[in-house]
């Protein structure tokens, strides 16, 4: 009995540690909460083994009742792998209808836990109606999960996926073999604890491969933290990977990770193009002039660098953001009277527009943007923008890296 308690013992501490590890790597992730709820039905299927196994012969009574708990377990983890996958390939976005889908995929679970916990599973015997019903009901599950991840590591465009979804996949099918030839030995008890080998498999992804997200372990943390300028990491999803102290003090939002990037920048969707444009070209950078938007809805003038990550594979991880307030441009505007328009041509004109490019821009006539041109030059005091250039560099609002593709993004 020590040996017959002694493996799905291991198994338990197993799955415990490597939920909780995947969980603490990143506690706001979805996706690693759906790990660890993955963990936890594979623990509990192990202590009902456990627990009757400790029980078989002394306590009949207990020793029933934890074998109704194993089938429970082995009916829960089914769900639990679905749903991880799910969510993982991002498959699950497809559903538009998602209260539809979510009680369709739930119902045979549901059915199966009752029927599990009215102890309609007596025998581990094929010929028993319920037990086959049960045992079509898992192989459903997983051979549609299997196919979920085969297809999505076929069509995604990153190696990382790729080695993910043939490390996952390749486990799967190894504990698949042994679970059928241990079941046809008459060892049926054995499946909560050769299911450890495919955790075993999936938390190796984990850590390899940065496998389901990125945290702030794939840069260094005390650099990001203590620098002054601001910095934002994205995944290719655009979503908040890292916010930096400076960005959150100068936002006075602390709740920015797993957020999407444009909850905190004016006219977002002027920028999406050239942010997948660079993300989908797997290289490139950008500048852009845009207003930050502050908890309260201030809008911050910033002046941020976009530029493409990669991992040791190759594939592009997301987007680095560095930037900085900038502080002059008020004071600028303030002191000249400027407008809010005449602000945006002014910078236009320094990023070397043509007046052409500019009035199609801004969706005036050419007259009109000379008008406004004449309006600049009068209220500065100058006559060229040879002068006008001069003036803004003394103001610190030239802009200061040498990248060619520059945005400036107001919003009206």
């Amino acid at each position: 009995m020590i040996i017959e308690v002694f493996f799905p013992t291991v198994s338990f501490v197993t799955y415990i540690y490597s939920g909780l590890y995947v969980f603490f790597l990143d506690r706001g992730s979805r996706l690693h909460r759906y790990f660890l709820l993955l963990c936890l039905t594979f623990a509990f299927w192990s202590l009902s083994l456990i627990i009757g196994k400790a029980t078989d012969g002394l306590m009949q009574n207990i020793a029933d009742f934890t074998g109704r708990l194993t089938f429970l377990g082995a009916t829960l983890y089914a769900i639990a792998v679905f749903r991880l996958f799910l969510v993982m390939t991002k498959y699950e976005d497809k559903f538009k209808n998602k209260v539809v889908f979510n009680i369709i995929i739930l119902l045979p679970p549901a059915i199966f836990s009752a029927f599990s916990l009215l102890g309609c599973f007596n025998s581990n015997d094929f010929s028993d109606p319920w037990y086959l019903s049960f045992h079509i009901y898992l192989n459903v599950y997983q051979l549609i999960t299997i196919i979920m991840i085969i297809v999505w590591g076929i069509r995604s465009k990153y190696r990382r996926h790729k080695m993910q979804a043939a490390l996952i996949v390749g486990g799967a099918f190894l504990v698949i073999i042994i679970d059928y030839i241990l079941e046809f030995l008459n060892f049926a008890d054995a499946s909560s604890t050769i299911i450890v080998i495919w955790i075993l498999f999936v938390w190796y992804a984990i850590v390899k491969y940065r496998f389901l997200s990125i945290t702030p372990a794939t840069i260094s943390n005390d650099l990001i933290a203590l620098t002054k300028e601001l910095i934002l990491f994205i995944d290719v999803n655009s979503e908040i990977v890292i916010a930096n102290n400076a960005v959150q003090t100068l936002l006075q939002n602390h709740d920015l990770v797993h957020k999407n990037i444009s909850i905190i920048i004016y006219g977002y969707d002027m920028l999406m193009p050239e942010l997948k444009k660079i993300i989908n070209n797997g290289d490139g950078e950008f500048i852009c002039r845009c207003n930050l938007r502050s908890e309260k809805n201030e809008k911050i003038p910033a002046e941020l660098i976009f530029k493409t990550v990669r991992d040791s594979l190759g594939d592009v991880i997301g987007v680095m953001i560095i930037g900085r307030k900038i502080w002059e441009l008020k004071h600028f505007m303030s002191l000249y009277k400027l407008t809010p328009r005449e602000m945006e041509i002014t910078q236009k004109i320094i990023v070397g527009q043509m007046n052409k490019e500019i009035a199609r821009d801004i969706g005036v006539s050419l007259n009109t943007m000379k008008r406004h041109i004449n309006n600049i030059y009068n209220k500065i005091g100058i006559r060229s923008k040879v002068e006008l250039l001069n003036l803004l560099i003394e103001f610190n609002l030239v802009p200061s890296q040498n990248i060619k593709n520059i945005l400036l993004i107001y919003d009206k």
